[in-house]
C-alpha cells in the first residue's frame, strides 16, 4: 500500500482508530474518513507521523467521535491544504500550531467544543485560504477590530484578505460584539 495516494472511506460504519501502519504510507496525499471513528486526536497525528506527515495534503475526519485537543504536532504536516475536523468532540482552543500550515486552504472546525476566542493569528492564515469554518463551537469574546490590519476600512475587509476566500462561517458561537465585514461583492454587513 506504499503507492496509495488517496484513501476514501466516506460513509461507512467504521469504528475505532487510525492504525499505526498508516504512518508508512509515504505517498498518501488524501485521507478521507467520515465514519464513527473515536479516540484522541493526538493519537491520530502520532499514527500519521513518519513519512505520511510530509505527503499528506488533505486530512478529512468530519463526522466522527474524535476527542481531545488539536496538538502542536499538527504543524509537522507541512503539506496540508485541507484540515477538516468538523462534527467531532474536539475541545480546548484553536491551536496556534495551525498557523504554521502555510499551504492551508480549508480549515473546517465546525461542530466541536472549541472555546476561548479566535486568536489573532487566525486572520493571518495562508493568503490562499478559501474556507474557514469555526462555527458551532463555544468560542466567545469579541471579534477583533481589524481596521488597523486592513487599512482604509473599519472592520474586516475580505476583499483584501484573500481573493480566494469563499466562506467564513462564524455562526453559533458566543460572541459579544463584532465589527463590520465587507465582502468581494461590495456588500457591507454590520453588527
Amino acid at each position: 500500500m506504499n503507492a496509495l495516494k488517496q484513501l476514501s472511506l466516506f460513509s461507512n460504519q467504521l469504528e475505532g482508530r487510525i492504525p499505526k501502519s498508516f504512518r508508512n504510507m509515504c505517498n498518501l496525499k488524501s485521507l478521507l474518513l467520515h465514519n464513527r471513528l473515536s479516540g484522541d486526536f493526538t493519537e491520530y497525528t502520532k499514527n500519521l507521523s513518519g513519512c505520511t506527515e510530509h505527503s499528506l495534503e488533505s486530512l478529512v475526519l468530519d463526522n466522527n467521535q474524535i476527542i481531545g485537543s488539536i496538538p502542536d504536532q499538527i504543524a509537522r504536516f507541512s503539506s496540508l491544504t485541507d484540515l477538516s475536523l468538523g462534527d467531532n468532540r474536539l475541545n480546548g482552543t484553536i491551536s496556534e500550531s495551525i498557523a504554521h500550515l502555510s499551504e492551508l486552504q480549508i480549515l473546517d472546525l465546525h461542530g466541536n467544543f472549541l472555546k476561548d476566542s479566535i486568536p489573532l493569528w487566525f486572520w493571518d492564515l495562508s493568503p490562499s485560504s478559501r474556507y474557514l469554518n469555526p462555527s458551532y463551537n463555544q468560542i466567545s469574546g469579541i471579534l477583533p477590530d481589524l481596521s488597523l490590519k486592513f487599512v482604509g476600512f473599519p472592520g474586516l475587509d475580505l476583499r483584501i484578505t484573500s481573493e480566494a476566500l469563499q466562506l467564513l462561517d462564524l455562526s453559533e458561537n458566543l460572541y459579544l460584539e463584532w465589527y463590520p465585514i465587507v465582502f468581494n461583492n461590495g456588500h457591507i454587513y454590520r453588527s
